[in-house]
């Protein structure tokens, strides 16, 4: 099994995570946007390679590998929802990160404009939502200390206002292998 993908990816530490978690033997394969490019039809990462499979998702990754540990995976929609809000939000965070990195202003275009608002409101909403405990292996639980940790990382979000989300985090940050992952 072959897990390529940055070390800085936030779908990419997910799915690290649960092959720790799982003690699933795997390489781990750098991959860029060259290599991405040229083996994973999304044209990005992460993906892994199992045999003849090919998933070049996190969340049909992150879904084969609880599958294969004969774990649940987002077994209510409320889990469900959850990991896709916080998936949009990361993936607005990304774009406009990258956009960013291209030198474009978020304040040139209303729908940039939008895509910040979307994180911002969105992290307010999560503070506001934010689950009491931590399931490190309840992966919406997980994507979420994934995405602020990630957000911190990049300066992409301020968590100074958010005392659920730090608590969350702070949580999450105890855990040896979500700290072990952690981008540097």
């Amino acid at each position: 099994m072959q897990l390529h993908g940055s070390f800085t990816s936030p779908y990419v530490r997910h799915c690290r995570i649960v092959m720790a978690q799982g003690q699933i033997e795997h390489d781990f394969i750098e991959a860029g946007f060259e290599q991405s490019a040229a083996l994973s039809p999304s044209k990005k990462v992460p993906f892994l390679i199992d045999g003849d499979v090919l998933l070049s998702d996190s969340s049909s990754i992150v879904r084969y590998l609880r599958e294969s540990q004969n774990q649940d995976f987002l077994n209510t929609i409320q889990y469900h929802d959850l990991f896709s809000l916080i998936s949009t939000l990361m993936d607005s965070a990304i774009n406009l990160f990258y956009l960013e990195k291209e030198g474009i202003n978020v304040h040139a275009a209303a729908y940039l404009q939008r895509q910040k608002l979307r994180v911002d409101e969105g992290l307010v909403y999560l503070n506001q939502h934010c689950p009491s405990t931590i399931d490190l292996f309840n992966d919406a639980h997980l994507r979420l200390a994934i995405f602020l940790s990630w957000g911190l990382f990049r300066q992409r979000i301020n968590l100074n206002p958010l005392e659920n989300l730090q608590a969350f985090l702070q949580s999450a940050e105890a855990d040896a292998i979500f700290s072990a992952t952690k981008p540097a």
